[in-house]
């Protein structure tokens, strides 16, 4: 009910452009952090199981991310390095089995992507380090995604397991409309921009991230 709440009222704030004492983005902020706090009360810290330590872990990393999102707002390529760890955090969770070396594959990866880029700065073209670390991420989610999905198809009657899979679905779906949104502000279109696209896919990054947060975040009390 308190998440209806918040949701409804920074979306009222956006849409019809209601002020009030507290930023939209201060409001979003508050949302994600009693996300968290659902699943401390519903999973107490003590007596944790791995699945639980690595949801909060996840959750803790997000809060992390999107205070540098959405109160500093500056320093994105640290808040987009944060939510590849959330991701490789949670493709963990869904996944029992070898998380050392399912690590170091990310860790290689990354490593092999940080080569790629300075070999291509320094000899053909100037590449923005924020694209780089953004295709990292999308491979990160795209793994803890497919996570989910296997998860679900080994036992579909499990609630957890429903709410991890569209958790991770809305989470994907949240960051298609960032991208879509990203490049709408960065393009230079053919007369005007078309504005109504991105009022459209900017309101929708957080009407598929809350609920995304929250399923996950409610996911731990059914394992």
């Amino acid at each position: 009910m308190v998440i209806c709440l918040i949701f409804i009222t920074f979306f009222s704030m956006e849409v019809y452009h209601i002020k009030l004492d507290l930023s939209p983005n201060v409001i979003k902020f508050f949302a994600i952090i009693f996300c968290f706090v659902i699943s401390v009360i519903s999973n107490p810290l003590n007596n944790q199981s791995k699945n639980i330590f690595l949801l909060q872990l996840g959750l803790i990393f997000t809060i992390m991310a999107d205070y540098i999102f959405l109160i500093r707002n500056n320093n994105y390529i640290l808040a987009v390095g944060l939510f590849s760890i959330v991701q490789i955090i949670y493709s963990l969770r869904y996944r029992e089995g070898n998380e050392v070396e399912r690590v170091m594959r990310f860790i290689i990866l990354y490593l092999l992507m940080m080569i790629l880029y300075k070999i291509l700065n320094r000899s053909f073209i100037e590449i923005d380090f924020l694209i780089i670390i953004a295709i990292f991420y999308g491979i990160c989610l795209i793994s803890s995604v497919r996570e989910a999905w296997l998860l679900y198809k080994s036992d579909n009657k499990q609630n957890a397991n429903k709410m991890i899979l569209f958790g991770m679905i809305l989470f994907l779906l949240c960051d298609l409309n960032l991208g879509l949104n990203y490049i709408l502000n960065e393009t230079t279109f053919m007369g005007n921009p078309p504005n109504l696209l991105k009022a459209i896919s900017s309101i929708s990054i957080w009407a598929y991230y809350l609920p995304s947060q929250l399923l996950l975040a409610l996911s731990g009390s059914e394992l």
